[in-house]
């Protein structure tokens, strides 16, 4: 009778840690880059986990996942896409169409012509593809892409309706000070020419009224002859004044940029960091100035 009721109370103990481990599993959400996933925590807070799979150091948006990557990122109850395009991997993936969320699908009408030169970088020969991919870069789009998150939080996640809108609306009001802050941007640039080391801020550019144009340097890598001369050539084409990194440049760089008559500035994309996305961005946005 006692070993009885010693089995039954185990029992009972093994179908109660079952169910509070079953109660404990929050929602996985996949992320594409960076942006997606700092939207995602703001929108989604505790109740979910957020994951960014591409390495550090990796570009996300060539990044090219494992076989063993892809059985992680299927586990996931959301995948976060960019759209445009974005993260090459996504089409050749086996992924539940349910799962997938475009957060610019909103915005296809506002996509950009991307860069159809091949080039290398990281030892991946590649081109950026039909449109360029850095949407969230128009903080209008991005504001797109949050509520495009808050939506599938809630309508596929069944999160709390009322949280979720009160981060969005929390969120996109963050969003709409960097607007502002781009617009302040764009307009202390006008009659400055620009050059963006790499063909990456298409959205930035056109939806703030910058003069900019675009070579393919690797900001932190020594800068050939071959770089230099396109810029030379690029130059000697129409004059630019400021030149935009992604990442803080070699010395290198900095020194190729000065002889072409260039001062620069760094503006981080912020495609593969755990860095607060509204902080960089408030940041490098202030200290884009003649």
């Amino acid at each position: 009778m006692v070993l009885a009721l010693r089995h039954g109370f185990l029992l009972l103990l093994v179908l109660a840690a079952g169910v509070s481990s079953h109660a404990a599993a929050k929602p996985l959400v996949v992320a594409v880059n960076s942006p997606l996933a700092y939207f995602a925590k703001r929108l989604g807070g505790d109740a979910i986990q957020v994951t960014m799979p591409a390495p550090e150091g990796e570009d996300p948006a060539y990044w090219e996942p494992s076989g063993e990557d892809i059985a992680d990122i299927q586990k996931a109850d959301l995948v976060l896409l960019n759209g445009a395009g974005y993260a090459k991997w996504v089409p050749q993936a086996s992924l539940r169409r349910s799962r997938l969320v475009d957060t610019s699908a909103k915005a296809k009408d506002r996509y950009l012509p991307g860069d159809a030169e091949v080039h290398t970088h990281g030892g991946n020969a590649h081109e950026h593809g039909v449109f360029a991919s850095n949407t969230w870069l128009d903080f209008k789009i991005a504001s797109l892409q949050a509520e495009a998150i808050a939506t599938a939080f809630k309508r596929k996640l069944k999160l709390d309706a009322s949280q979720v809108d009160a981060a969005l609306g929390t969120l996109q009001g963050d969003l709409a000070a960097l607007n502002g802050l781009a617009k302040q941007a764009g307009e202390a640039l006008q009659g400055t020419a620009l050059v963006g080391s790499h063909p990456v801020y298409h959205y930035l550019a056109a939806a703030y009224g910058m003069d900019m144009r675009f070579i393919h340097w690797e900001a932190a890598e020594t800068i050939t002859e071959e770089n230099e001369a396109s810029l030379a050539a690029l130059q000697a084409e129409r004059p630019a004044d400021m030149m935009l990194f992604e990442f803080p440049p070699s010395a290198s760089a900095v020194q190729a940029a000065e002889r072409a008559g260039l001062r620069y500035r760094v503006l981080d994309p912020m495609v593969n960091t755990d860095a607060d996305f509204i902080q960089g961005m408030r940041d490098a946005l202030t200290q884009l100035k003649p």
